[in-house]
């Protein structure tokens, strides 16, 4: 038995997990003041420590070869954290296959610490139309109500992707190795009927006092309605090759600006899930709620929040091409006056030695994200 806990909080996405980040990530100095280690601070940190050294790729998952002198490092950083506690969290850790889930354990371990999961988890009427949103963000462009039949069927690239960062049973499997006492599952409560209980219940399951942690001062998710969902559907699938498997020129071009300011945001009706999707969502959720209920985990929350009710869905109504279109127009517009901004930022425009911007943004096989061309 180790003598300190290392409380890792591994997903799942789209249960409030940014927003829960930034709150801790701009609390640092609040949790470590309590006795908490905070070993790597931001996305990035725990990117580099945690996901990269077991082969990580952005919507791939770990698809990469491991590199054992990376997570040998991370090991001693976890082990140099200050406090009888330690935290991470990232949300993409919960898709780890067994085998690094082991070595994940082993390193830990090697640490001095013992390893408790935090797993926060929501219900699929949610979790669906979000994790849509999150795929169109890294390049799918299946319509959603195919997407829906991937996900139901647990087939095809999306769906078995959605399966690995979504179901509770399927996270149990593969975390089997730790021991169901020290996994908290966090049933994360409607932000509308409670907007503090992911922090509360949180601090519950790390021991720490929720009112340490910061709360974001604005959205830091914004979702697109059918209309916007739908324009972005149709621009990745109309993209050539070289913006496949989340290019560089992807990230920089795409995702960022028209998950920013391009693309409108709730300018239209939410995604929702159809009310004809009900019945195998339910079914799928009281599934879930035997296992964790017999499971020995610690429960945080309302678990029969996970079935969902006729509320959380809708009529599904196909988008107008028409208001597609304009929607097209609309976003192509605000893409350009974005450009115009960066470059007149980028450029000095009463400069006559300046080179000619469609010259300088033509320069071949240069990524434009290196010229600052989307630099803020």
């Amino acid at each position: 038995m180790n003598n300190r806990l290392l409380f890792a909080h591994v997903g799942c996405s789209k249960t409030g997990s940014s927003s829960l980040q930034v709150g801790l990530w701009s609390s640092v100095a609040n949790i470590e003041a309590a006795g908490i280690g905070v070993p790597f601070v931001g996305r990035r940190a725990h990117r580099r420590r945690l996901l990269d050294p077991f082969g990580w790729h952005p919507a791939k998952g770990f698809v990469g070869d491991w590199d054992d002198a990376a997570l040998e490092e991370s090991s001693r950083r976890l082990r140099g954290a200050a406090g009888e506690r330690v935290l991470v969290s990232n949300e993409d850790l919960v898709e780890l296959e067994p085998e690094a889930i082991e070595r994940f354990l082993e390193l830990t371990t090697a640490a001095g610490l013992d390893l408790h999961l935090v797993v926060t988890i929501r219900d699929w009427a949610q979790q669906i139309p979000s994790e849509y949103q999150q795929f169109l963000r890294h390049g799918m462009s299946e319509p959603y109500l195919d997407f829906i039949g991937q996900v139901r069927n647990r087939t095809g690239r999306w769906g078995e992707h959605f399966w690995r960062r979504q179901d509770p049973v399927d996270i149990l499997t593969r975390w089997k190795v730790v021991d169901p006492s020290r996994i908290s599952l966090v049933v994360v409560p409607s932000y509308a009927a409670d907007p503090d209980g992911l922090f509360r219940f949180m601090g519950e399951a790390i021991g720490l006092d929720p009112a340490l942690i910061e709360r974001p001062k604005r959205a830091v998710n914004r979702s697109h309605g059918m209309i916007e969902a739908e324009v972005f559907r149709r621009i990745n699938e109309a993209l050539p090759p070289t913006f496949d498997d989340y290019s560089s020129a992807y990230k920089h071009l795409i995702r960022l600006p028209f998950s920013g300011e391009v693309l409108p945001t709730e300018a239209s009706a939410r995604i929702m899930l159809p009310e004809t999707e009900l019945g195998w969502v339910q079914a799928r959720a009281r599934e879930v709620v035997s296992e964790i209920g017999g499971s020995g985990c610690v429960v945080l929350g309302d678990l029969e929040a996970l079935i969902p009710s006729r509320t959380r869905t809708s009529r599904y109504t196909p988008v107008d091409d028409a208001d597609v279109a304009r929607v097209s127009v609309e976003t192509f517009a605000r893409f350009a006056e974005m450009t115009r901004r960066l470059v007149a930022e980028r450029f000095d425009e009463d400069d006559p030695d300046d080179e000619p911007v469609a010259d300088e943004l033509a320069v071949a096989g240069e990524p434009p994200s290196r010229r600052g061309m989307l630099r803020r």
